[in-house]
């Protein structure tokens, strides 16, 4: 019998998720526009009139992106770039 194991994530982590699942469907979309012409751009749609929200979201979507990788980053690191790193930012004695 396997057991399956869920990464326990936090509100915000949830959110993040989100909007980065949100951007990456919208960069699909905005592909697939080029193909089959017409607006496909989600976010367009709903907030074209306002750019101010509209650009607002790209810049959520864009931090959410970044804050990914910098926590796959942190997360699959090396047991010894953690010494290393440790080992270096400890003050002198």
């Amino acid at each position: 019998m396997r057991t399956q194991t869920r990464p326990n994530l936090s509100p915000i982590e949830w959110f993040i998720m989100a909007l980065v699942t949100v951007g990456a469907i919208n960069w699909g979309l905005v592909g697939l526009e080029g193909f089959v012409g017409g607006n496909l751009n989600l976010v367009n749609l709903l907030f074209g009139s306002v750019s101010t929200i509209e650009y607002s979201v790209y810049l959520l979507v864009g931090l959410a992106g970044l804050s990914i990788l910098v926590t796959g980053i942190r997360r699959y690191r090396s047991p010894a770039e953690d010494a290393a790193e440790i080992e270096h930012t400890e003050p002198a004695r």
